[in-house]
């Protein structure tokens, strides 16, 4: 029924064999790689929560002091309050932005084996004008209540340099109701 099974098991064998290979052997500096001689990458997957926007996870520093920065963008929930205390929602408000840094030193305690956790929470923009964030005009007083993310961004930079180590963009879905966020790599 078979027939030429061996030359077959052979085949897949080897081609198994050259594909596992091919994964072992990760550039330096590239997701899934361990950064040396000062280079740092990400490491493993990233997660995100809610606050405003928290990326968490672990990095490989190599011998260099790095930077975690995280950026993203979303729609806000906007409620505007007027001068009496009148509340209404806010009406088409514009994408807003929100950015986080953390530095991780190298030598720093929480650094275990040339790797660290790391957490950055950017928080969305509030110099938007009332009016810009869709209240009827600048005498009522805006407030962000929620933001549905929808793009992410970390990136990972030598602290000495400035030279861009990694960087991953992720593609987010908020929900309210339960509050949550998911964000996939892109």
């Amino acid at each position: 029924m078979f027939k030429n099974s061996g030359i077959v098991r052979y085949r897949v064998f080897f081609g198994l064999a050259a594909f596992l290979a091919g994964c072992a052997s990760a550039p330096i500096g590239q997701p899934g790689g361990v950064g040396t001689q000062g280079q740092g990458s990400f490491l493993g997957a990233i997660h995100f929560s809610l606050g405003s926007l928290i990326a968490e996870g672990n990095v490989v520093l190599g011998n260099v002091d790095v930077v975690v920065t995280l950026s993203a963008s979303g729609i806000p929930v906007v409620s505007c309050t007027n001068q009496g205390g009148t509340q209404a929602p806010g009406q088409n408000p514009p994408k807003v932005s929100g950015a986080a840094s953390q530095l991780i030193l190298h030598d720093a305690p929480i650094v275990k084996n040339g790797r660290s956790p790391f957490e950055v929470e950017a928080n969305a923009q509030t110099a938007l004008s009332a009016k810009r964030l869709g209240c009827p005009n600048n005498n009522w007083t805006a407030n962000i209540d929620f933001v549905f993310w929808d793009r992410a961004t970390l990136t990972l930079t030598d602290n000495a340099s400035g030279a861009v180590l990694e960087q991953r963009d992720f593609s987010c879905v908020t929900t309210r109701n339960p509050d949550s966020v998911t964000c996939i790599q892109l």
